[in-house]
C-alpha cells in the first residue's frame, strides 16, 4: 500500500475541527460553532453553511438559562459525523454535545450538558445506531431516539465491532477486555472477552482498534511506546512493534482499508494491520487524523494547543492536509 499527499486544503472558513461526510465532502466546525460543508475538491462546489452558530449555541443557552455566545477554547468545537445516521455530533464545551440533522428538516438538538470531562473521544458505530462518548465515563446514546446510556465499570479506551452494535472496552490498569450489546439500551448484554497485560496507569494505553474481520486487535501504549497485535478468540498477542516517533498520543483506525494511524509526539505514521509494518515516514507535525468512510482518503490535521489557557496567544483553527492511500 501507497501513501500519497495530494494537496494542502484551504477552506473558505477557519476551520476548527473536520470530518468527512462522504468521500468528496468534509464538515467543518469555525471558532464561531459554525458549522460548514465544503467538497474536497473546492472548484467543484463553494462552501455552504449547513448551521449558523447561534442555531447550534442557542439549546445550549435555553439548558443553561445564560448566554453561552462561544464554544469552549482550546480545541472546541469538535466533530462526529455520521451520514449513515444523517447526523453531525458537535461538542461545544466540555461533555456538552448537540446532534445536528443533515437530512431533512429539524435543527440542532441538545443531548447533553455534563461538564468537567474533556475532549472526549465520539465515534458512532458502522451501523450508525449508536454514538459512544468516552472521557472519564463512557456513555452511549441511540441516534434514533437520543436516549443515553451509561456504562458501568472503568473501561475509558473502547472500539466498535466492525458489523454489529457492539462495543469493547478495556480497562487498562486491569487489562480486562469486556464485550457490551448495544442492541437493547435498556438491557445490555455484556461478557468477558480476556484481559490484556495490565499497565501502571489508564493513560498508559491511548487507543485500541478491531480489523474489519472482527477477529483481531491493535493497541497502541506508552512507556515504552509500542503497538501490540492480539488475535481475539482465543486471546493472545501475536506481535510487538515499537513506534519511532515519540511518544504515543492516539490511535485513529482506517476500517475496512486495513490501515490505522499511530499519532505520536512528533508526528503520525501510517500502519498496516496485516503486514505489521509502517506503511509510509513520519509524518510531522500532525496533531490529529481523520479517516474518510472507506479508510482510503485521510486529512491529517495541524493545530495549536488544546490547552484553553496557553501561555501566549495562539491560533485556534487548524492546518489541514489531504492524503490518499492506494494499492
Amino acid at each position: 500500500m501507497k501513501i500519497e499527499r495530494v494537496r494542502a486544503l484551504s477552506f473558505e472558513v477557519d476551520a476548527v475541527d473536520v470530518a468527512f461526510w462522504d468521500e468528496d465532502t468534509l464538515l467543518v466546525t469555525t471558532p464561531s460553532a459554525e458549522l460548514w460543508r465544503v467538497a474536497v475538491e473546492p472548484r467543484i462546489q463553494k462552501a455552504e453553511l449547513v448551521f449558523a452558530a447561534d442555531q447550534i449555541l442557542g439549546p445550549v443557552s435555553r439548558a443553561l438559562g445564560t448566554a453561552v455566545e462561544s464554544p469552549a477554547s482550546g480545541g472546541y468545537p469538535r466533530l462526529a459525523v455520521s451520514r449513515e445516521a444523517g447526523v453531525a455530533a458537535v461538542n461545544t464545551h466540555d461533555m456538552v454535545l448537540l446532534a445536528c440533522p443533515l437530512h431533512g428538516e429539524g435543527g440542532p438538538r441538545l443531548v447533553s450538558y455534563g461538564w468537567g470531562q474533556y475532549y472526549p473521544r465520539m465515534a458512532f458505530s458502522p451501523d450508525a445506531s449508536r454514538l459512544m462518548v468516552c472521557a472519564d465515563d463512557l456513555v452511549v446514546f441511540d441516534t434514533g431516539s437520543w436516549r443515553w446510556y451509561k456504562m458501568q465499570g472503568d473501561a475509558n479506551i473502547c472500539a466498535w465491532h466492525p458489523r454489529e452494535p457492539w462495543l469493547l472496552g478495556l480497562e487498562p490498569t486491569t487489562g480486562k477486555l469486556r464485550w457490551s450489546d448495544l442492541q437493547d439500551m435498556d438491557n445490555p448484554r455484556t461478557w468477558s472477552a480476556g484481559a490484556l497485560d495490565p499497565t501502571q496507569w489508564d493513560d498508559d494505553v491511548v487507543g485500541i482498534a478491531i480489523d474489519a474481520t472482527g477477529e483481531r486487535l491493535v493497541a497502541a501504549y506508552r512507556h515504552p511506546d509500542r503497538i501490540e497485535w492480539w488475535e481475539l478468540d482465543p486471546l493472545h498477542r501475536v506481535d510487538t512493534r515499537p513506534v519511532q516517533a515519540g511518544g504515543v498520543l492516539a490511535l485513529e483506525h482506517g476500517g475496512e482499508a486495513g490501515l490505522f494511524a499511530a499519532v505520536a509526539a512528533f508526528g503520525v505514521q501510517l500502519w498496516g494491520f496485516e503486514s505489521r509494518e509502517p506503511i509510509s515516514d513520519v509524518i510531522p507535525n500532525v496533531s490529529e487524523v481523520k479517516f474518510s468512510p472507506s479508510g482510503l482518503c485521510f486529512v491529517t490535521l495541524s493545530r495549536a494547543s488544546t490547552n484553553p489557557y496557553p501561555v501566549a496567544p495562539s491560533r485556534t483553527g487548524c492546518a489541514s492536509i489531504l492524503w490518499r492511500a492506494s494499492i
